[in-house]
């Protein structure tokens, strides 16, 4: 059930990935473009710039769902199953707070923010840089405790938990 609900949520983001970063390609480009030409376009680097922002914060999703991020393992593949357990348990807690702590901060700064206006377009207002936290920090938190889940149900055994997945 859980992995049907995570085939279903990841297919979107990751669509909104690439849209997010195709969009933010073409405006480079243009940009480079535009200089090259000795034409001023100065909006096209604060509409990429949001189109970074929600990439990255959309690809924290995928590499979380995935379970792809970069680690050192030297010392924990050494831990015995329950020690690794109790060590993913702590560093899965403090992600979770992390993210929470980003998804309370972006509810708690719009207000504050949605008078501040992007420097070159009036219409577009600062709120657009917080939006992407309030969808992708829950999906983060989602898939931060079903892969402790997953790890829970094979006793704690390296690399068990993503084998299940595949």
């Amino acid at each position: 059930m859980r992995k049907h609900i995570n085939d279903i949520i990841i297919k979107p983001i990751k669509v909104l990935l690439f849209l997010s970063m195709l969009a933010m390609l073409v405006l480079v480009f243009l940009q480079v473009l535009f200089r090259h030409l000795h034409i001023s376009v100065v909006w096209t680097e604060e509409v990429a710039r949001i189109f970074f922002v929600w990439m990255m914060t959309f690809g924290i999703v995928v590499v979380e769902q995935e379970n792809s991020q970069t680690s050192t393992e030297l010392i924990i593949n050494r831990l015995s199953p329950k020690a690794f357990l109790v060590w993913k348990g702590i560093i899965t807690l403090f992600e979770v707070l992390f993210m929470l702590s980003l998804f309370v901060g972006s509810i708690i700064s719009l207000p504050q923010v949605k008078m501040i206006n992007l420097g070159t377009i009036r219409a577009l207002d600062y709120r657009l840089l917080y939006y992407p936290m309030l969808l992708c920090a829950p999906l983060v938190m989602w898939y931060l405790i079903n892969q402790w889940l997953d790890l829970l149900a094979v006793g704690g055994r390296h690399g068990e938990e993503t084998e299940e997945k595949a």
